[in-house]
């Protein structure tokens, strides 16, 4: 499923069971700049990137995310598996978001 909202000089896009921003990534080659905003980058999905790694030469990329398993403070009785698993994970961010590797 699929819906499209479309107002002057923006297109709002929702969808259920398929990827939404499909469009959006097929236009990165022609992008001078682009800004995401997400929750998340998948661990498993790799569109994203490597959409990213065709990007225009000299196109500015800012990544706003949020890095799951990772908190200000741990309150569990076995704090290091938690911060170690936080830690795993933000070196899985690193490692995918270099930007020399793309």
């Amino acid at each position: 499923m699929k819906k499209e909202y479309i107002v002057p000089d923006a297109k709002f896009i929702y969808t259920k069971d398929e990827l939404g921003y499909q469009e959006v990534l097929d236009d990165f080659k022609n992008a001078e700049e682009i800004i995401i905003v997400t929750y998340n980058i998948s661990q498993k999905q790799s569109s994203l990137i490597k959409k990213l790694a065709n990007t225009p030469q000299g196109a500015k990329i800012s990544i706003f995310t949020n890095i799951p398993s990772r908190w200000d403070t741990y309150y569990y009785h076995d704090k290091d598996i938690y911060r170690n698993a936080a830690k795993k994970k933000i070196n899985i961010y690193l490692n995918k978001l270099r930007p020399d590797s793309i």
